[in-house]
């Protein structure tokens, strides 16, 4: 018999800690912002669960289908962070992130959204998962939801203290191996990983990465145990081209299309202007957005700073995280003034400038989930240079339209295999203009939409509650 899932409207509970643009520290907001929208553009009824933090006003939320619920509790979430501060957690996290969990159910019951499909994302929403088997019972089974986990980042799992167990109200039962136990410590994200009906994550070579003692934090054994079961999948990130691009972006001074490329032109000199950098359309420029840490490589752009300035090779960074590379970017911007620029504070109209005005786009990243930088990059015309690692390795093809370096294991290695790739991209950029222009239509040209991501949820979930109802 036809489910009746296939090309019928499936009812999704979006639990997520983040989304732009009400809060964010990352690309897990974007997301948020993007998914469920799409998600309605197929004709799926969707209700957005996340904290209301300091200064989030839920009037303001985008007339665009989706249904929004904010988790109203200012002793958890009236906070200057959304997570931490000054570099530290909070140490109530355990109980923040299980309130939300908890919350996305009542509010959903609340207004009478019963959900096919509960869709948790990363570990501060991994307890829904937990919620949702723990509600089962065998009557109820084919009428309880079915739960969907996706990782954004294995890096950060949730780990607490096993007394968290008693502040939350979960059974002494649940700290063993084979549920939320992690090296002697609460695992959330295990709990999102061991108790899914599925596990997704943001990339297809993610999704591969993840399996292995190199990527997965740990929780490798975990993941092959669910991807052997085909409960494991990667799913491509989309990019939102209705906020990215040349041809809508409100930022820039110069809108541009592949057919007519040379408002790039007049944006990278605005680039130039804009951070006190010799205005020169020969000399090549490298943009850098990002998150300063260790993931993210930027530590190697600061290694090889003396090797680019003597390639003859612009340098923009924007971006915060660790005190001490934004320190030392500074002090390089400082060393030389008429090669490199540093800004430590998220300027968002910089950001679209940023993709925009430079030549080549940086993201030297140690692994990536998926990574949404470079795929505006390429939107922009403007050539990635990347790492060949999780979401980067998927989105952009070496020499094609854009340049790819090994990831190596010594920090020796890694920047050189670094410099080397700026210096090829920077050679192509001055010895052949006709060929660099070729690459960057060819970029241009790349479809990271959010309608193709979202056509491959909804296969999942339409799949998942076939089986689940027979």
């Amino acid at each position: 018999m036809p489910s009746r899932y296939r090309g019928s409207a499936v009812r999704i509970l979006f639990v997520v800690s983040e989304v732009a643009p009400f809060s964010k520290t990352g690309g897990l907001a974007d997301v948020a912002a993007a998914l469920p929208p799409a998600m309605v553009e197929l004709g799926h009824r969707v209700l957005l669960v996340s904290p209301r933090y300091r200064g989030v006003d839920p009037e303001t939320a985008p007339d665009d289908g989706v249904e929004r619920a904010f988790v109203d509790h200012p002793a958890y979430f009236d906070r200057p962070g959304l997570y931490g501060e000054a570099g530290g957690d909070y140490p109530d996290n355990d109980v923040r992130f299980d309130f939300l969990c908890r919350e996305a159910f009542r509010l959903a019951a609340k207004r009478r959204f019963r959900p096919d499909i509960v869709h948790a994302h990363d570990w501060q929403a991994a307890l829904a998962a937990y919620l949702v088997h723990a509600g089962r019972t065998q009557q109820s089974k084919g009428r309880s939801p079915a739960a969907v986990f996706t990782i954004h980042n294995l890096a950060y799992q949730g780990l607490f203290g096993r007394e968290t167990l008693a502040r939350i109200g979960l059974p002494p039962a649940a700290f063993t191996l084979d549920q939320l136990e992690f090296h002697g410590r609460v695992s959330f994200m295990k709990a999102g990983l061991v108790f899914a009906d599925v596990v997704t994550t943001v990339s297809p070579t993610y999704a591969s990465e993840i399996q292995t003692p190199e990527f997965g934090h740990g929780l490798d054994g975990v993941l092959r145990i669910r991807a052997g079961r085909g409960e494991l999948a990667g799913i491509l990130n989309g990019a939102d081209d209705t906020r990215w691009s040349p041809e809508v972006d409100p930022y820039i001074p110069a809108r541009y299309s592949a057919e007519r490329l040379s408002g790039k032109a007049r944006d990278k000199a605005a680039l130039q202007r804009r951070t006190g950098l010799p205005v020169d359309a020969a000399t090549p420029l490298l943009g850098v957005v990002s998150r300063l840490d260790f993931q993210k490589g930027i530590d190697l752009v600061a290694d090889a700073a003396g090797d680019l300035v003597a390639a003859g090779v612009q340098v923009v960074v924007l971006g915060s995280g660790d005190p001490a590379l934004e320190a030392r970017l500074g002090a390089l911007a400082d060393r030389h003034p008429r090669w490199i620029h540093a800004t430590a504070t998220f300027d968002e109209p910089l950001a679209h400038l940023i993709q925009a005005g430079s030549d080549m786009f940086a993201v030297p990243s140690r692994w990536e989930p998926c990574g949404l930088t470079q795929m505006y990059a390429l939107r922009y015309g403007t050539i990635p240079l990347v790492t060949a690692t999780g979401g980067l390795e998927d989105t952009v093809e070496d020499g094609v339209t854009g340049f790819k370096m090994p990831l190596l294991h010594t920090p020796a290695a890694q920047r050189a295999a670094f410099v080397r790739m700026v210096r090829t991209a920077a050679g192509l950029y001055r010895a052949d203009r006709l060929a660099w222009r070729r690459m960057m239509r060819r970029s241009m040209a790349k479809d990271f939409s959010w309608k193709s991501s979202a056509r491959g949820y909804e296969e999942l979930f339409e799949g998942l509650l076939r089986r689940r109802t027979g």
